[in-house]
């Protein structure tokens, strides 16, 4: 009889560890999979999105270019706008466009300006450099597809001097970067 009595509560505590661990792992496996999936999906769209900067032309002279008024920028020997041209030759389509982080760095290596804005109005402010792409307002940027970004320099007193080396350097929301090195014509 005792036997019996301890083999029943032997079982009975068997079940109990199994429904136990079972209640316990099961959420955890669940969500696991979950995230699994999801940095999978991540991964993969990072994989899918390529670009490359083909080329990047300073423009020289006052900002905006004629035959609009000059606000802002006045030249005098200086780099008032950069016009930079990608072409996305991956997969995946880039989006949001707005949240491309764009930056110059000098040709020692050192930010010039880091994390430009972005103006959505598409228009020059005088406060610092700003950057837009054009057409105005473009949010998506599809696979085979060129996009015109403009660069606005930056003020008096730092203008990107003639005959100067900088980077521009571009990423992506989802971390993939892409430089390119160039001149200032003198």
């Amino acid at each position: 009889m005792d036997k019996v009595l301890v083999t029943g509560l032997l079982i009975i505590a068997a079940v109990t560890s199994v429904a136990v661990i079972i209640g316990s792992i099961g959420p955890t496996l669940g969500r696991g999979g979950q995230e699994a999936k999801e940095s999978q999906l991540s991964a993969a769209k990072k994989l899918a999105t390529s670009f490359t900067i083909f080329d990047v032309i300073p423009y020289i002279g006052n900002y905006p270019p004629p035959p609009a008024p000059t606000v802002g920028c006045r030249g005098h020997g200086n780099s008032c706008s950069i016009d930079v041209w990608m072409k996305n030759i991956g997969q995946a389509e880039i989006e949001p466009v707005s949240e491309l982080d764009i930056s110059l760095l000098s040709s020692t290596g050192e930010y010039y300006r880091d994390n430009i804005t972005q103006d959505p109005s598409c228009s020059y402010l005088t406060s610092g450099p700003t950057w837009y792409a054009l057409p105005c307002g473009k949010e998506i940027w599809l696979p085979n597809e060129t996009l015109h970004i403009r660069l606005n320099g930056p003020q008096n007193p730092d203008k990107l001097a003639l005959g100067s080396h900088y980077t521009v350097s571009v990423t992506t929301r989802n971390g993939v970067q892409e430089k390119f090195l160039f001149q200032v014509p003198e």
